[in-house]
């Protein structure tokens, strides 16, 4: 995600879409990325609060360890079990 952070909890301007090219499309993947918001907010408290650290505020391991009074391991285990249950998710809602 790069240096940005980002929060899900704020209101931000619409992502512009204007690279896709027709309007349903763009419809889509607005619904794609909604659908994976409610994913997020669906996780146990622990993975998401990981998940969010990492992959949306951009916290190193070692930061978020110490944020939430765990171990790093349990950071990474945390967010890889976070993101295969969100992909296992989409992939059911996608189909």
């Amino acid at each position: 995600m790069g240096n940005h952070a980002l929060s899900l909890d704020t209101e931000t301007e619409p992502p512009d879409y204007s690279h896709h090219s027709n309007p349903e499309e763009q419809v889509m993947q607005r619904d794609r990325i909604q659908l994976v918001r409610q994913l997020i907010d669906q996780l146990p408290e622990k993975q998401r609060s990981c998940m969010q650290l990492r992959d949306i505020e951009g916290k190193s391991y070692k930061d978020i360890a110490t944020i939430l009074n765990i171990t790093e391991e349990q950071v990474k285990i945390n967010i890889f079990r976070a993101r295969q249950t969100i992909r296992e998710q989409f992939k059911k809602a996608d189909t």
